[in-house]
């Protein structure tokens, strides 16, 4: 009986570990397309380019182009233009290897702080 005890308490351990370790920030940023699964159907989406430059666009506003810095698991975006322009945001980042999200430190701009929170964000193909 005390046998299968451990065996369960080791199992536990080992399903909690593994699930920990599947959102990792070790891994380079994951470059690409994503969209929020509750907008999906409206096209907006957010690229994110190996040069640091990042597009978030959709059918009903202009695109809005920027600029990210990395450093570890935080992103520090900067908006070329629009409401958020020159005005840096700096975000915690996680990745599942399906689903990005970001989570505000400090930014001073309230509708990228929703928008960048609306996640998360599902890598296209």
């Amino acid at each position: 009986m005390q046998n299968s005890q451990l065996r369960y308490t080791i199992l536990t351990v080992m399903l909690v570990v593994s699930a920990c370790r599947s959102v990792t920030n070790n891994e380079p940023f994951p470059i690409g397309t994503y969209a929020p699964p509750v907008q999906r159907t409206a096209g907006i989406e957010m690229v994110f380019s190996k040069d640091g430059t990042y597009v978030m666009s959709g059918p009903q506003f202009i695109p809005i182009n920027g600029t990210y810095v990395l450093d570890q698991d935080e992103i520090v975006v900067t908006d070329s233009e629009g409401l958020c322009k020159d005005i840096p945001g700096t975000y915690t980042w996680a990745f599942d290897g399906q689903a990005l999200m970001f989570t505000a430190v400090e930014d001073n701009c309230s509708i990228r702080r929703v928008d960048w929170q609306a996640g998360p964000w599902v890598k296209q193909p």
